[in-house]
């Protein structure tokens, strides 16, 4: 929806959730892809699909746009920051970190 055209590395996901098994089994099925429900997701069948904004997570942490929430987490511990002092640091308030930690979005 922002015209943002680049290549996303999607196999984690893939090889992650159980929905995308007959993607693993099926190379063949790849070839299926198609952009459905005007661009709102991805889709290999009725019953396989993968959301933009998913997609778009995955483009923002494959190019630094933003960071992982484990990755986020790990660099919280390394510092031995607790929730309140990473806001702080950050200029963010101590419920952003620990939505951002849960990966909960509080404007969805």
């Amino acid at each position: 929806k922002n015209g943002v055209e680049a290549d996303v590395d999607v196999s984690e996901m893939i090889k992650t959730y159980q929905i995308y098994e007959s993607l693993r089994a099926d190379k063949k099925l790849w070839e299926k892809v198609r952009v459905a429900s005007w661009g709102w997701y991805v889709q290999w069948t009725e019953e396989i699909d993968m959301s933009g904004e998913t997609i778009w997570s995955l483009y923002q942490e494959q190019t630094g746009e933003v960071m992982r929430q484990a990755d986020f987490f790990l660099w919280r511990k390394s510092f031995h920051l607790s929730q309140e002092k990473a806001a702080h640091i950050l200029g963010i308030s101590r419920r952003t970190v620990i939505n951002y930690e849960k990966g909960e979005n509080p404007f969805r």
